[in-house]
């Protein structure tokens, strides 16, 4: 009632000002009662319809992030490696991501107390090899296993190129790079951050289809060219061979 006489007085004023007749003013009133009975029927009626969709969730699932979420996000199979002396260390990763492009660097996560870290820090540089995610024996091979002591290259056909870090020859395609910062953030996982000074494809181009730049060639510099081969410094030439005697040096064995 109250509200209704505040609108009646509003109207009034209304109608004093225009010189509305009662009749047009009780008119009115009328319309304006039966429009806003309708609309609030309206709101209720959505209101339960919003409401009845909705997810009741409670105090413990706010803040709750969808699991797909994270599965959709980039990631890969990947053997991130390195060597100082004559100690080699390797671990599969699912993260890494360029994040520069000029000149190119990329970034790795990979868990806090690995056997890789003091290996990386002491070396300056580190490699990451593309794995096939059907390859089972490196997946095993390089899981993270505490009790293990012994070098878990022995039996793979390795190469190395610019750093000297460990390079699996059966891995889709490389990055040989140099380590230039790491992030330890209060979390799970070690962010570190090289800048690439030589990459190759060592499969098929259109068996690489997860390449960024869409034909397969890398180059110190972060850009490509030709059709995927590479020459002598880890380059590419434009006809798709081999050129050059670094071929040579970048294939010698570490076994």
């Amino acid at each position: 009632m109250r509200s209704q006489s505040a609108l009646y007085r509003s109207v009034s004023r209304i109608w004093k000002d225009l010189s509305w007749s009662r009749e047009s003013l009780e008119a009115l009133l009328k319309f304006w009662r039966r429009l806003n009975c309708r609309l609030s029927r309206s709101t209720c009626g959505h209101r339960r319809k919003f409401i009845s969709r909705l997810r009741i969730m409670d105090s413990t699932e706010f803040g709750h992030i969808d699991p797909s979420i994270a599965e959709a996000l980039p990631q890969g199979s990947f053997l991130m490696t390195s060597q100082a002396d004559d100690l080699r260390a390797g671990f599969m990763t699912r993260w890494v991501q360029q994040c520069s492009q000029v000149p190119m660097l990329v970034s790795v996560a990979i868990p806090r107390g690995t056997a890789i870290e003091p290996v990386i820090r002491d070396s300056r540089h580190f490699a990451i090899c593309s794995i096939r995610t059907d390859d089972r024996v490196i997946q095993r091979r390089f899981t993270q296993d505490p009790n293990r002591v012994e070098d878990p290259f022995v039996g793979l056909q390795c190469m190395t190129d610019v750093t000297g870090s460990p390079i699996l020859e059966r891995c889709r395609y490389f990055l040989d790079c140099e380590l230039v910062g790491h992030l330890a953030m209060e979390s799970d996982c070690r962010i570190y951050i090289g800048q690439v000074l030589s990459g190759r494809v060592m499969e098929d181009l259109e068996a690489c289809e997860q390449l960024v730049n869409g034909n397969g060639s890398l180059r110190a510099n972060g850009h490509s060219n030709g059709n995927g081969h590479s020459n002598g410094n880890g380059h590419t030439n434009g006809n798709g061979h081999v050129n050059g005697n670094g071929a040579h040096r970048s294939r010698r064995s570490v076994n």
